[in-house]
């Protein structure tokens, strides 16, 4: 048996496509191409597994988006196990540098992990949580799967656990979303009815009004929100400039909101939050994230999604590649939605220190902000 890889637009993979998943032809025929697109085919003369494979620029993680499974009228399992199994580890073996392979299984894709679990088990791949119903995918019947290259599920060992994913409904909420991820306990005080789509959007933006600065969320009012959401205990913030994230506005709309950042300095000092103004480096963040801290942490968009957006996201745990590198896991409120991406893109997603460091900072020149949420 021989794996090769192909373009998804290849006229082969178009045959395939047309021939045994006609259904599924709008799923691959999305515009992937900022994500890495590629097919990997394993054959055995009278049967074929093509498995249509993304990735994330500057992220430690690839995702199986989809599997075409072309055989004769005879179904043949067994057969079909061993093309699966080929295909899984040639996806494996092709990503060194990455910690983490997902599996996007939607119900035609589920049904054959079902029908190969020995084949899924003994490949390394565990099932994950469900998703909190928010972004339209979270509610879809889609399952992620996970195999992570140290073979362990990173945050496991910490006594809150592994936080839920939950994904931001607006363009402008993501701070919000990053004090829920990361302070949600089910206790009704963050998010009232976590299994209720439309309380938890309700909730989102309730928590995004106590903190924006209209429309950005800056760090020391999110640090303010998150001491009343944790009950009083306060964060420890990291920032390396103030006022931050004002870039494009001018005159009185600039001016009304650094003002307002003003007023949540004050705030954060009456609330004992400390903020420290030299920045640790990601290596020391990740070091406090290791020691049970969860961490959000502001970064530029541009790396992953080519888009100069400043954008919060939560880091909970620590894993690392297949080659040895060191990875920070967050919990990332967006998905590229339009370019074939689901929360399982977003959920428990690794960033290796190198990408992390390139990411943490925005604006020109640069300014960097963490916010380090104590152990629960």
């Amino acid at each position: 048996m021989t794996v090769r890889t192909e373009d998804p637009g290849s006229e082969h993979v178009r045959t395939l496509v047309a021939d045994h998943a006609p259904d599924r032809s709008a799923l691959w025929q999305l515009d992937r191409s900022h994500y890495r697109p590629t097919v990997f085919i394993v054959a055995d003369g009278m049967r074929e597994v093509a498995a249509l494979v993304t990735a994330r620029p500057h992220t430690a993680a690839h995702k199986i988006a989809d599997v075409i499974v072309a055989e004769p009228d005879t179904h043949d399992s067994v057969a079909v196990g061993e093309l699966l199994r080929q295909v899984l580890s040639a996806i494996v073996q092709a990503h060194p540098d990455h910690a983490v392979t997902r599996i996007e299984a939607r119900p035609h894709l589920a049904e054959l992990l079902r029908e190969q679990r020995e084949i899924v088990d003994d490949a390394g791949f565990i099932r994950s949580r469900r998703p909190l119903p928010s972004i339209p995918s979270t509610t879809e019947p889609i399952e992620g799967w996970l195999r992570w290259a140290d073979g362990r599920s990173p945050g496991a060992d910490i006594d809150a656990g592994l936080p839920a994913y939950i994904g931001q409904t607006t363009e402008f909420t993501c701070g919000a979303v990053s004090l829920v991820t990361a302070l949600h306990q089910g206790d009704g005080r963050v998010l009232r009815e976590p299994a209720d789509r439309a309380t938890n959007q309700f909730d989102e933006l309730r928590w995004w009004r106590k903190a924006t600065n209209m429309p950005a969320v800056d760090p020391v009012s999110l640090a303010v929100a998150d001491t009343e959401a944790a009950g009083g205990v306060s964060p420890r913030v990291y920032l390396t400039q103030s006022p931050v994230l004002l870039e494009g506005f001018t005159g009185p709309d600039r001016d009304y909101r650094a003002f307002l950042q003003e007023n949540s300095l004050a705030q954060a000092r009456a609330d004992g939050i400390e903020i420290i103004d030299e920045w640790p480096g990601v290596q020391a963040l990740a070091e406090q994230v290791v020691a049970g801290h969860r961490v959000q942490l502001l970064i530029d968009e541009i790396p992953m999604h080519d888009d100069p957006t400043p954008h919060w996201v939560m880091a909970f745990g620590v894993t690392t590649t297949a080659s040895g590198m060191r990875a920070v896991v967050v919990q990332d409120p967006w998905v590229d939605a339009d370019h074939g991406e689901t929360w399982v893109d977003a959920d428990q997603l690794p960033i290796a220190l190198d990408d992390l460091d390139l990411m943490a900072r925005y604006g020109d020149p640069g300014y960097h902000a963490a916010i380090v949420l104590p152990p629960s």
